[in-house]
């Protein structure tokens, strides 16, 4: 069983998802002051759009803060049925762990 706490995962914007509703209400978040594990790998990706088209690397533990604080904002889920989430991770291997 492989380490996951420092597996190589990258986190991705996914564009088939147009979630405009939620990336506004994740930058107004860390506007407020959002100080979490998951707003600060928000912030990481969010940066600039180089980030954003690139993805940023996480740790398993960074991925699961990001997640249970990316469903708690408005939008999360709206996406299609192929692209639910406003992100992507992609793993290691190169596969989709969406």
């Amino acid at each position: 069983m492989s380490d996951t706490s420092t597996a190589n995962l990258t986190l991705k914007a996914d564009y088939e998802n147009n979630a405009e509703e939620w990336w506004d209400a994740a930058r107004a978040a860390v506007e407020a002051g959002d100080a979490s594990q998951g707003a600060d790998v928000f912030r990481r990706l969010d940066r600039d759009n180089r980030s954003l088209d690139e993805g940023v690397p996480v740790l398993a533990d960074e991925l699961a803060a990001f997640d249970a604080w990316a469903e708690a904002l408005p939008g999360y889920d709206d996406g299609p049925e192929h692209a639910r989430r406003p992100y992507v991770v992609v793993q290691d291997d190169g596969s989709d762990d969406a």
